[in-house]
């Protein structure tokens, strides 16, 4: 993660976790995002900024947002305007894609395919059940306490469900 007020930002440049551009249609043909599309987004959060109020997700509307803005950001500490070139995109891995490949007890498999004894994975040590794709938010944690369950019942030895 790229802290506030971070300085150098080549590492997180040559990682491909940040990706630069010099003008908003620069930055939206290196992520493959229609220009227009992007130029539009930004338009709206600048209109957002400028009002304090984020019609679109309810950005700032909490004293929780209020808390973990900057308070020199005004009228709202969350809704800063977007205009300073160069701009930058952040590669976002919302919930795991891969982990550690587990049977239907949440047991951990070898390469064989054969559980290991006693060893369990769930949430986002596990593999995702839904292949490498991120349906929304959540997604992560219905999984994660449906193979919890299982496994702890595995481990007790009560594998048939009531």
């Amino acid at each position: 993660m790229v802290r506030m007020k971070t300085r150098n930002l080549a590492s997180y440049l040559v990682d491909g976790y940040l990706t630069e551009g010099a003008t908003i249609a620069e930055l939206a043909g290196k992520i493959d995002v229609p220009a227009a599309d992007l130029e539009n987004t930004i338009a709206a959060m600048n209109r957002y900024a400028a009002s304090g109020k984020d019609n679109e997700f309810g950005r700032g509307t909490t004293p929780y947002h209020s808390f973990n803005g900057d308070a020199s950001v005004s009228p709202s500490p969350t809704l800063g305007p977007i205009g300073i070139s160069p701009y930058y995109a952040v590669r976002r891995d919302i919930g795991a894609a891969t982990g550690l490949i587990i049977n239907d007890w949440a047991q951990v498999m070898r390469v064989d395919n054969s559980p290991i004894a006693g060893l369990y994975a769930c949430g986002n040590e596990a593999n995702s059940i839904m292949g490498g794709t991120y349906p929304g938010p959540g997604i992560t944690l219905g999984p994660a306490i449906t193979f919890a369950y299982r496994a702890i019942r595995h481990a007790l030895g009560k594998r048939r469900s009531r």
